[in-house]
């Protein structure tokens, strides 16, 4: 479980650098939002070396007798990118060997139902077809929580929670209060916040320098953060 958490935090980090495109204004983004983004992409630079292997990723994730590893991605609005991100952690597990099953909203369950309304468990408003494969990892996209109620039920029954942000949105006072309900719903299941489409200056004003590390950008870098007489010296 610790692993795979790890996994989905650093290549959270290196999706976050792909992405780029947000303006760097779009730190107003709101504290809750950027605390917490940082927090995760700065934990996930330590485990990157540790995760270059396959073992020991089958996560009993699910309740029963079963390996598959359950990752829920929630949004506050609309268009905040989980479609894309789904995309890319599947293709990256694939070529770790693992199978991923992307479970949407609107098409493999409808959110008007009252089996999704009513639900404790995943399997209450969706099950895996016979003719599928079992998965490893199944990633649910669930409505935003501005247009749809979330089965939080089941959300605690997962081995992650991701909250995907798009850092071109300014975020809100109702989103803090949507965010802290959600947290406190939660409990001790895992919720990490992913700030997507964030500038790589952004990223780098709360983690430092990010790989890959050349001269050039080592300079930019220092040059604007006003740190080219810096020493790397600790103080003594």
């Amino acid at each position: 479980m610790k692993k795979f958490v790890s996994l989905l935090l650093a290549f959270s980090l290196a999706l976050c650098l792909a992405a780029c495109g947000g303006s760097a204004s779009s730190a107003v983004s709101g504290s809750a939002a950027s605390s917490e983004a940082a927090s995760s992409e700065a934990a996930s630079s330590e485990a990157a070396q540790e995760l270059s292997t396959t073992d020991a990723l089958r996560i009993a994730g699910l309740k029963g007798p079963t390996t598959m590893g359950l990752v829920n991605l929630l949004s506050m609005e609309e268009r905040e990118g989980k479609s894309f991100l789904a995309k890319y952690f599947a293709d990256h597990w694939a070529s770790e060997g693992l199978r991923t099953r992307i479970v949407r909203h609107g098409v493999d369950f409808e959110t008007n139902d009252k089996k999704y309304i009513r639900a404790q468990r995943l399997s209450d408003f969706w099950e895996l077809n016979s003719a599928e494969q079992i998965p490893d990892i199944i990633l649910v996209e669930y409505p935003s929580v501005s247009s749809s109620s979330l089965p939080l039920a089941v959300l605690k029954q997962a081995d992650f929670n991701l909250l995907i942000a798009n850092a071109c949105r300014l975020w809100g006072k109702n989103d803090d209060i949507n965010l802290k309900s959600i947290k406190e719903m939660l409990g001790d299941t895992p919720l990490s916040l992913y700030l997507n489409n964030a500038d790589r200056e952004v990223v780098e004003s709360f983690t430092g320098e990010l790989p890959p590390k050349t001269p050039l950008h080592s300079f930019v870098s220092r040059l604007s953060q006003l740190g080219l007489t810096a020493k790397k010296a600790a103080v003594k």
